[in-house]
């Protein structure tokens, strides 16, 4: 992504959840930010991404967020209710001796991590193992790594 394009989705949220910056210091460690987390994604993928969000209300989207949504597309791992309801499918497949269903790698690793107990329990566990699968498997970037800002455009 350009630093035009860099600009223009900066702008789209900052327009969209009424976020200006006080000053063109603060403007430009924003834009620093957006980069660093978003200067190797596509850029038409970031804008459906936040066009989603605006439309769908709420707090307005971290960089890093909006990182996620776009390398993830479909293959996001699934919110802690429906993680939970996957870990009560597959306990039930297991004690009835029938098809195993598919579970998210995240559910399966939190099965891993704790097993099958107690539903506060695993939600907890859930939670951490969410969280540090999302950075693993998404901070790996061009910008990412060095921390610099990208000069192109």
């Amino acid at each position: 992504m350009d630093r035009k394009q860099l600009v223009d989705l900066y702008n789209l949220v900052a327009t969209n959840w009424n976020l200006q910056p006080t000053s063109e210091k603060e403007l430009v460690k924003k834009l620093e930010t957006w980069n660093r987390y978003l200067g190797d994604v596509d850029y038409q993928k970031a804008v459906h991404e936040i066009d989603r969000l605006a439309l769908a209300g709420g707090y307005p989207p971290r960089p890093a967020e909006v990182r996620v949504l776009v390398l993830a597309g479909n293959d996001l791992p699934p919110i802690p209710a429906i993680a939970l309801a996957q870990a009560h499918e597959l306990t039930k497949a297991i004690r009835n001796g029938t098809h195993i269903p598919q579970t998210h790698p995240v559910v399966a690793g939190t099965i891993e991590k704790y097993g099958l107990g107690r539903d506060d329990m695993f939600l907890r566990v859930y939670e951490e193992v969410r969280r540090d699968y999302l950075a693993a498997t998404y901070s790996d970037g061009a910008n990412m790594n060095n921390g610099t800002e990208d000069q192109s455009g």
